[in-house]
Parts: structure tokens; sequence; C-alpha cells
């Protein structure tokens, strides 16, 4: 077992080209056809050249490359081609956006800086007039800090700072995917720019939040409570990472390291890192949050008595999804409520199978109630007494209701689709799967998304469902140009990175 933080969601694609590729020529239909059609070529040499060009051209190569050849060999050098770029995509995502700034840049043209270099939409709001870095009024010189001339920062790094200068704190956007810098209104100056406790992984920021020591009533066992915040930058959607935690290395007040409770004399005085026993543990991130909590027990029994302080080591992983592509189904008009066979689109590591097309009406009834007076009422109302006598005799009010039907037609397609590698982001409780993005489309612009989704079968490694399009009779009877267009992830792949937790104080 593993000591993990889980995250519930879903990681976009990366930030532009991949950084390994340098490419005197960019890839474009003429080029790109020549390298497809060397993958069937007799010779095996020129065979594994055309494949190792392809992979040269990095991820930008992707767009070009077609769904299927002719040859077995060529579909599967090809099949490989796009698997190694959307890894590579997927592994470019998890890079960190990096911030540019000329010192003493306005305020108020960071946060435009910041979409562009980065893609995270940041908002806030500061004094006309001021700059960043700020200007030392004293001397009337720069400040660099982090931010020095020119120089290209982790997005989080620059944040921190920035917050820091500023007393600002981040939240989420409200329906929207970015952080709003709102003041600060803690009791000690925000100073996380400083702080060496703080992890800074790719795209991801990982902060110890304090420590606390708890009774473990069954055992009688002391046990302490790390509690870990893990962030990442907005233009990410996690579809989930993991935290593993290797050895601790503890420390005595005057920062000297101490063994662990239970060593040999010999074994103390070398002062060991204690190896952690392993602890799973999972949490659900909500979608539109860009950081989550959790709480991670420590060996309550193995910590030294003289220890006040603990530097944790171990691996953070993170599960990422590749670019998405737009899986289109067309001939509608052909397949609509008749049998046909299966069809699968591939790209990399997913395959999408329409199985069935039809259409369906829902009817609904629809019951409209009214409150009429009778008519004894109404002659009561002008002062008829014999009136209001039959009034009181038959009741003061008549009921009616009226009732009405519609009918909505539908156009349901079942699709499903299989990712060859899911680790375990297609468990059930991983909400990014039922996102329905599926819509009908037309050449001339028209465009219907699908109404709702009805979950068919889920397996740890593929999902079967329906997909409902409201349609008008008209565009049943003839369904000439309109496709079906369902966008998925081309792969999902799993990166990961050593870190480190420095110097955590204990109970």
């Amino acid at each position: 077992m593993k000591n993990r933080l889980i995250l519930a969601a879903f990681l976009t694609a990366g930030i532009g080209a991949s950084p390994w590729c340098v490419q005197a020529e960019m890839p474009n239909e003429a080029n790109v056809g020549v390298l497809v059609k060397a993958l069937s070529s007799p010779s095996a040499a020129k065979r594994a050249d055309a494949e190792k060009e392809l992979l040269e051209f990095g991820p930008a190569v992707l767009p070009f490359l077609p769904e299927s050849v002719r040859s077995p060999e060529a579909q599967m050098r090809l099949n490989r081609v796009r698997i190694q770029l959307e890894r590579q995509t997927a592994e470019d995502s998890l890079e960190a956006g990096r911030v540019t700034l000329e010192a003493g840049t306005p305020t108020d043209e960071i946060a435009e800086k910041i979409v562009q270099q980065t893609q995270n939409q940041v908002e806030f709001t500061l004094p006309d007039g001021s700059v960043y870095p700020p200007r030392d009024e004293e001397n009337g010189v720069q400040e660099t800090g982090k931010i020095g001339e020119r120089a290209a920062v982790p997005f989080w790094e620059f944040l921190d700072s920035f917050c820091d200068e500023f007393q600002l704190e981040p939240q989420t956007m409200t329906g929207r995917k970015g952080l709003r810098l709102v003041r600060s209104y803690r009791e000690m100056p925000r100073n996380a720019a400083e702080n060496e406790r703080i992890a800074y992984l790719g795209p991801f920021r990982l902060e110890p939040l304090k420590t606390t020591s708890t009774l473990l009533l069954a055992s009688d066992a002391p046990g302490t409570i790390l509690q870990l915040e893990l962030a990442w930058e907005p233009r990410i959607q996690p579809v989930f990472a993991y935290l593993t935690l290797t050895e601790a290395e503890f420390f005595d007040a005057q920062g000297r390291p101490v063994g662990a409770e239970g060593d040999s004399a010999e074994e103390s005085g070398t002062a060991k890192p204690l190896k952690l026993p392993s602890v799973e543990q999972e949490i659900l991130i909500g979608q539109s949050e860009f950081r989550a909590v959790c709480d991670l027990p420590l060996p309550g029994r193995k910590i030294p008595a003289e220890a006040r302080f603990v530097t944790l080591r171990g691996n953070f992983s993170a599960v990422a999804c590749g670019t998405k592509k737009d899986f289109t189904f067309g001939d509608l008009a052909l397949k609509l409520d008749r049998p046909f066979p299966p069809e699968t689109q591939r790209t990399a590591s997913v395959l999408v199978t329409m199985t069935d097309l039809r259409s369906e009406k829902v009817f609904r009834e629809t019951e409209t109630r009214t409150d009429e007076k009778p008519a004894a009422s109404r002659t009561a109302e002008d002062g008829n007494a014999e009136g209001r006598a039959e009034e009181n005799a038959e009741g003061s009010t008549e009921n009616t209701a009226e009732k009405s039907r519609t009918v909505q037609e539908f156009l349901t397609v079942s699709i499903r689709y299989r990712y060859e590698e899911p680790h375990d982001a297609l468990e059930s409780h991983r909400t990014w799967i039922y996102e329905n993005e599926a819509e009908l489309r037309h050449p001339d612009g028209r465009s219907i998304p699908a109404q709702r989704s009805e979950l068919r079968r889920q397996t740890p490694n593929e999902i079967a469902l329906d997909l409902y399009f409201p349609a008008d009779p008209e565009i049943l009877e003839d369904l000439s140009g309109w496709e079906i267009v369902y966008p998925r992830p081309g792969g999902i792949y799993e990166v990961g990175m050593p870190f480190e937790l420095k110097q955590l104080p204990l109970p």
C-alpha cells in the first residue's frame, strides 16, 4: 500500500509545444505525408527513420497524422508515435507555467501578462500607479528579489512573492477557472515566498499547514497528524494525484539529527532516517477548486522524545490526460434505426466506438388547474340573497383541470470508450468521466449539444453510455451532413517527481 493523497478531477493539456523538440522544419501535410508513406517502405531502415523523424517533430505533428493506414506495421508505428507524443503532451502539461516581467512593471498590466504567459486566469485590483517589483524609495532603485530583470519565475513562486508584497490571498473565481487575489486579513504579514517548508512541484504547490498530536484510544498510542495543502495552477483540472511518503528524519531544538525511537544505541548515533509505513488516504476535490487539504498520519511511537522538527521525503505523482480530440461519426442517415457494425476510432491509447443510433419519442402529460366560481357565487356578489344561499349549499368554488400532451424527439447514440492504460482514472467516484461535451454538428455551423447522458456500463478501463440529442422531426428526416462529435482525451498518463518538506515543527 502507498501513502497517497488522491485528487478527484481532470488535468488539461500543456502550454505550447514540447520543450524538448527542436526542429528546423515545422510539420505540415506535405512533409508529414512523406514520412507516413515511408512507414510502409520495404526497407526496415527507412521505416525506422520515418518513425524517428515523426517523433522529432514533437506534439505539433499530432494534428497532421492520419487516423489509419493500410499497412499493419505502418499502423502499429503510427499508433506508437501517437502514444509517445500524447504522453509527452501530458508531461508538458505538468511543467510549471513561467512568468517573465521587466522590473517596475505596472500592476495593471500584470494580470494580462500572466494569462498570456501561463494561460492562468488571475484577477486583482491594486492602487493606480503601483509597480512590481516595487521601488526602493529611499535609494531610488528597483528591488529584484526572485523577480529579477526579465527573470522567468515559476507561477506559484511568482504568485507567492506578488501576494506577499501587496498582502493578497488567492481565492477561487465563482463559476470560472481562475484565481481572484483579495486582501489578506492575517494577523501576521504574509511571507510565503520566504517559507522554505513550501515545496514547488511543477504546476503544484505543497504547503504544510500544521501538525497536531492525537491519542489513538484503541491502542493507547500517541500519533501525529500532518495537515497539507496541495494547490495547482488554475489552468489545470486534476484527474488525481498521490503523495507517497518514504522516510522521515528527526532533529532536536538545535537542529541536530536524532535517531528514531526503537533504534539501537549504535543506530541512534548514526541518526538514520526512519522508513515510513505505507498508509493510503483519499480525498475528493471540487471541480471549481484549485487546492485541497488532507491529513496524513505520522508514526507517533517512532518519533523520538527529544525531536522538535521532522523532514519528510517522498514521491509526488499526478495522472494527466493528453489533448482532447474530437471523435467524429458521420453517415448518420444510413445508421439511424438500423443495425450496423460497431464503428471504432482510435487515437493513441483511447478507442471510441459507436454501437447504436436510434430515434426516440418522449411523451409528457401536463395538467393545468383553474379555480372558477360557480354562477351562484357571481349572483351573490351582485347582492342577490337567494343566490347567496345557493352558494352556501353547493360550495364556494369549483376546480377544473385541463390536460395536455407534448412530445419531444431525441436522437440517441450509444457510445463506449476504452483506455488501454487508465491508471485508475475511470473509477466511479471520479466525476470527470461523466463530462458531456458531445454535440450534433452541421457544416453550415449549426450545432445541437447533448441534453443528457445515461451511464450503461463501467469497468476499470471502459465506459459505455447513451447520449441524448434533442432533434426536430425535420432533422431526423434528413440527417445529411450532420455528424456526432464526441471529445475525449487521447490518453491517460502518470508523471512523478520527488519532494522534500523541510524542518516541520512537531507538537
